[in-house]
């Protein structure tokens, strides 16, 4: 019989709500015996770029042990928990996390930004003031965040008693999860190749970092990878359109340069030493062992980067995600052992299948990678031909998703006005982008549809960093690679991930209908047992009443 992952993408989201998926089986992680929240610790993990349509191709081939399976069948599976933006990058997503509120109020809509001041691309979370420590070329702090967070809300209610460690592998994911105030919030520099943080939240890094480091370094985990086993359910293991990281197209894949810290970053080995770390911080930072809750988030980032190297479809992800998950089920046993905790599982946003195989999914078959180098060049060319050569560029930057134009050309005249219009009109002609958004004319009607509307005007914070906000077209990404696949549109592949969460005596259940992004916040802010941040007042049974049901023992 035909699986249903076989199914085309678009045919998925407009039908696999109506399907009835059942658990796979798998061993139970030990639960805690606590009646009812708040629990010793409460735990988020975050497989950066998930789609709730990816996970469902892969489900089935999971580790019947890993974390997903076993979290799938001893908790609640929700299969798609929608972003509520278009805007849908890691920065954002982690940030939307945290505070429970999208980019239009939090602030956060990109990964990078130009410094119109340093004439240089940066970190969103750059602040140019607060150095990451071991760097003076390199500044982070969560300033630019507009919102308070679950994290400093657990601070907060807790009289500073609590205790909140984030790791990953990017500041943009540690960052706003960790918040104002952690005992300890770290990730992955790959100038420094070790694990750090700012001035901003640590005047030092603690004593047993460094100690773990030196026993810990990433040269020992990158070892070759071969598969675990055949995917060719998948298709050829060469399929047109993958490849990146520095890798072959095809397994085994190795580093062709010992010293290459990015190309280890795309392995499942990266994983191996962000859990290290975990387990180390966990007992170092005494996670969960008095009544106090505290809170522990870990984002995995190579399930990112190999799937924007080979696709979600490939047998790298494949292969990639069976393995991570079942380092996520061995740590989740390994902390049962230790102490009592929640869990909560989820993505920070979908991805895009391969422009190749596009027409797989029922997607237009003019979907095609989109290059931010060579379209500003294309409006460049285009503003130089209308309104006449200049000394300097009429384009400053075109760092995606946003366009910064030169503003002392644009000066405040009626002729702004003129060139904005024109800007817009370029933009919305080129092949493969889809929809353009001219910040400066607030909330104008971008499309027929009001939802549509909704998810893009969500995504321009109060003080947008650039002038337009562009978006590929469906079926298409914009990368600046010839090869893999990219995400940040408002098309569904990319605004739908999967929820799991488990803690003692839930009734599982699976969940096929979508709820909003905000639910995964407040099912933490259950567990946690304290109160909504103060932007948003409203209580869980209000946000998410079909989740409620089970959330009492």
């Amino acid at each position: 019989m035909r699986s249903r992952f076989s199914l085309p993408l678009f045919a998925w989201l407009l039908h696999f709500f109506l399907s009835a998926c059942g658990a796979s089986s798998t061993q139970n992680l030990p639960p805690p015996h606590r009646p009812s929240p708040p629990y010793p610790l409460t735990v988020l993990l975050i497989y950066d770029q998930l789609a709730s349509w990816a996970l469902l191709l892969h489900e089935n081939a999971l580790d019947p042990a890993g974390a997903i399976p076993t979290a799938a069948k001893e908790g609640v599976f929700v299969e798609r928990m929608r972003y509520e933006y278009a805007v849908t990058l890691t920065a954002p997503g982690h940030a939307s996390l945290a505070t429970g509120l999208p980019p239009s109020i939090h602030g956060i809509s990109t990964n990078y930004i130009w410094d119109r001041l340093r004439r240089k691309i940066v970190s969103i979370y750059d602040d140019g003031v607060h150095p990451v420590i071991g760097r003076q070329d390199r500044f982070a702090s969560l300033a630019p965040l507009r919102a308070i967070t679950l994290a400093d809300r657990l601070v907060e209610h807790g009289h500073g008693r609590a205790r909140i460690v984030a790791i990953g592998m990017k500041d943009r994911s540690v960052l706003p999860l960790g918040g104002r105030h952690p005992a300890l919030s770290l990730w992955f520099d790959t100038k420094l190749a070790r694990f750090t943080s700012t001035t901003a939240l640590h005047l030092q890094l603690p004593k047993w970092l460094d100690d773990f480091q030196a026993h810990n370094d990433w040269r020992n985990y990158a070892h070759p990878w071969f598969p675990l086993r055949n995917h060719s359910d998948l298709g050829p293991d060469d399929a047109k359109g993958e490849g990146g990281c520095g890798f072959d197209s095809t397994f085994p894949h190795e580093l062709t340069n010992p010293g290459d810290v990015e190309a280890f970053l795309c392995m499942p080995q990266a994983t191996q030493l962000l859990f290290e770390l975990a387990r180390r911080g966990v007992i170092e930072e005494s996670l969960g062992e008095d009544e106090i809750p505290d809170l522990l988030t870990i984002s995995i980032a190579s399930t990112d980067y190999i799937g924007h190297a080979f696709g979600p479809e490939s047998w790298e992800v494949r292969d990639h995600l069976i393995r991570v998950d079942r380092m996520a089920g061995d740590f989740l046993r390994w902390l049962s052992s230790r102490t009592h905790y929640a869990l909560v599982i989820t993505s920070d946003h979908g991805v895009a299948p391969l422009p190749e195989r596009a027409h797989n999914h029922h997607l237009p078959s003019t979907a095609k990678r989109v290059s931010s180098v060579e379209e500003k060049a294309a409006l460049e060319e285009a503003l130089q031909a209308r309104f006449g050569p200049t000394r300097s560029s009429w384009v400053e930057a075109w760092v995606v998703p946003w366009v910064y134009l030169n503003r002392e050309l644009m000066g405040d005249g009626p002729n702004s006005t003129e060139i904005r219009t024109f800007v817009l009109q370029h933009l919305l002609k080129r092949p493969g982008i889809g929809f353009a958004i001219d910040v400066h004319s607030p909330h104008s009607p971008l499309s027929d549809s009001e939802d549509l509307n909704n998810l893009l005007w969500a995504s321009v914070p109060p003080d947008p960093p650039g002038d337009f906000l562009v978006f590929p077209s469906i079926g298409s990404i914009a990368d600046d690679g010839p090869e893999g696949t990219s995400h940040g549109s408002p098309h569904p592949y990319d605004l739908e991930v999967p929820l799991l969460f488990f803690a003692p005596r839930l009734k599982p259940t699976r969940l096929h209908s979508p709820v909003p992004f905000r639910c995964a916040t407040a099912i933490l802010a259950h567990f946690l047992a304290i109160p909504w941040p103060r932007e948003n007042q409203q209580p869980l049974p209000s946000l998410c009443p079909e989740l409620v049901p089970y959330l009492s023992p």
